[in-house]
């Protein structure tokens, strides 16, 4: 089966892109629907489901990560970037858009 991701940040779709299945103990799956929470303000910032070929949306797992107006004490996260660290398969697909290593370059350099 087929599955695509979708990058829904603030509203705005960003992109989309194919992504792998995955397996878990052995069973083939898709990977994990993302949800962004801001801990600060409590707004899911941005959205990113994965659909199969069928229409079926895999469950979404929700991150705590910093939406780019707020930070919080002890964060390993860039407010406001949808980089994940322990998600080489998301990044990668993530920045495979000239639109994501735009958004990720603005929030990186607001960071500063």
């Amino acid at each position: 089966m087929s599955y695509t991701q979708h990058y829904i940040i603030e509203g705005k779709l960003i992109g989309s892109s194919p992504r792998e299945g995955i397996f878990i103990h052995g069973i083939p799956t898709s990977a994990d629907s993302i949800a962004c929470f801001c801990p600060v303000c409590a707004e899911v910032w941005a959205r990113c489901p994965v659909i199969a070929d069928n229409g079926k949306v895999s469950f979404f797992q929700v991150c705590l990560m910093p939406c780019r107006l707020h930070s919080f004490h002890g964060s390993l996260f860039i407010p406001g970037s949808l980089l994940l660290p322990m998600d080489k398969a998301f990044n990668t697909a993530w920045l495979a858009h000239e639109a994501a290593v735009r958004w990720e370059f603005q929030v990186h350099m607001a960071a500063r």
